[in-house]
């Protein structure tokens, strides 16, 4: 058979390699390369996923990265603007950029019979496949979610546009931490 490949995009956690992604980017890979806006390639390990919230730890052997800024999701609004970055279908030359609002926050979808994802922000930012697991973030600069899934279709089948979906910051902070425990564990008995 021939190996699949895919896209996706990642948010620096942490100075010593962390990125944050969505658990549907890197699940099932045999292998994961990160490259960096400075064009930089770095093979990656998987470090812990979370399919519940469709996030994952992946890290890097690199130093002296800048973190993204979480912002707290109380201060989140409808209507207020944000801004979609990440790899959208892709395409060479680097992220794209799209705009759009918060259309509505703590909404919930079905990824499968069996997992629904809880406490999401809805936007009308252009979501495409490659931009899962890249950042949303307000005007400041701050991450507010991770994008994570565009709807297609709606309940009965018809297609639906500007519909997109982020895990919002206050999910992400205590499954980051979890996440980042467990690398600690997982890292030392492979560096050993």
């Amino acid at each position: 058979p021939i190996p699949r490949t895919g896209v996706g995009t990642g948010v620096i956690v942490t100075p010593d390699g962390h990125i944050l992604t969505n658990n549907h980017v890197v699940d099932g890979s045999q292998s994961v390369t990160v490259t960096l806006s400075n064009e930089e390639s770095f093979p990656a390990i998987i470090i812990g996923q979370d399919p519940s919230t469709d996030l994952a730890i992946i890290r890097i052997p690199a130093t002296n990265l800048k973190p993204a800024t979480l912002r707290h999701a109380y201060k989140t609004q409808v209507g207020e603007d944000v801004i979609a970055i990440g790899h959208a279908l892709g395409l060479r030359g680097g992220p794209t950029v799209s705009k759009g609002v918060i259309s509505a926050l703590n909404r919930s979808i079905d990824i499968d019979s069996q997992t629904t994802i809880v406490g999401l922000l809805q936007t009308d930012t252009s979501i495409n496949h490659g931009n899962s697991g890249g950042p949303l973030i307000g005007l400041n600069g701050k991450v507010l979610g991770i994008n994570t899934r565009k709807e297609f279709e709606s309940a009965d089948g018809r297609p639906v546009e500007g519909l997109g979906f982020a895990v919002a910051q206050r999910t992400i902070e205590p499954i980051l931490d979890s996440l980042k425990s467990v690398s600690y564990t997982h890292l030392r008995a492979h560096e050993t």
